[in-house]
């Protein structure tokens, strides 16, 4: 893996996307409303059988 490759997944992964950000905020509002911490409350998602990079 060369640096290019390096540096952008470096930078994918600091980058809050929108998909983030709503996910961040639901989060927030559920944690909000049982009274958990951020750590306690579940998350349930499908996630993809392969991840292409």
């Amino acid at each position: 893996m060369g640096f290019r490759h390096l540096a952008a997944f470096a930078l994918r992964l600091m980058l809050e996307d929108d998909e983030y950000v709503i996910l961040k905020s639901q989060l927030m509002e559920a944690a909000i409303t049982t009274k958990k911490s951020l750590h306690e409350i579940e998350i349930k998602a499908k996630y993809p059988e392969t991840i292409s990079w």
